[in-house]
């Protein structure tokens, strides 16, 4: 399996957002994500029951990050170093030529441009730093505005996994054309 071999955890940061290594003080957020059935309505994963649930993920997430199986990433408002989310790249163990991206939010934070400028925080790191070929999404075929957001970042439909999941791929994009979509959506939002 490919690895992410990095010298040092790396922090992604714009004008409104600081992606950052997940801690365990993160973990009542954590075990929101995990444990609300209306917001895992789209993802197929295991629930989280209880708070240790949570730090068991939270424990998995830092060993896989470690490992340079994953590199995960909570999404932060600087200005009030509030958790709005998570974000992630991992190599697809099915296919070790692809790496897959995820993504989720807290509801409070939806439909504010955030994942937007998260997203392409990550695309450009995953471009020009670590040199990916390509970046895939499998998402929920009724998950309208996760297929919205990948779509804006000119993601394309490949096709469906199975007769839930719709594939997206992005081969390499242009560090300056993903820049200056999320430079576009920081001012809209600002």
């Amino acid at each position: 399996m490919k690895k992410f071999i990095l010298p040092a955890f790396p922090i992604l940061e714009n004008s409104r957002l600081r992606l950052r290594a997940l801690r365990p003080e993160d973990a009542a957020n954590i075990f929101y994500l995990r444990a609300d059935d209306a917001h895992n309505k789209y993802l197929h994963r295991t629930k989280a029951h209880t708070m240790e649930d949570a730090l068991q993920f939270i424990d998995l997430v830092i060993r896989k990050v470690a490992e340079g199986a994953t590199l995960f990433w909570v999404i932060e408002l600087k200005e009030s170093a509030a958790f709005a989310g998570t974000i992630l790249l991992w190599h697809n163990e099915d296919n070790t030529a692809e790496t897959e991206t995820g993504y989720e939010l807290l509801p409070q934070h939806q439909g504010k441009g955030i994942m937007t400028e998260a997203l392409g925080l990550v695309l450009v790191f995953a471009f020009t730093t670590l040199a990916l070929p390509a970046v895939t999404a499998c998402i929920h075929k009724d998950n309208f505005s996760s297929i919205k957001l990948l779509r804006s970042h000119s993601f394309q439909f490949e096709g469906a996994v199975d007769e839930c999941l719709y594939k997206f791929i992005l081969a390499s994009t242009p560090a300056e054309k993903i820049s200056a979509a999320c430079i576009k959506n920081e001012d809209k939002y600002s």
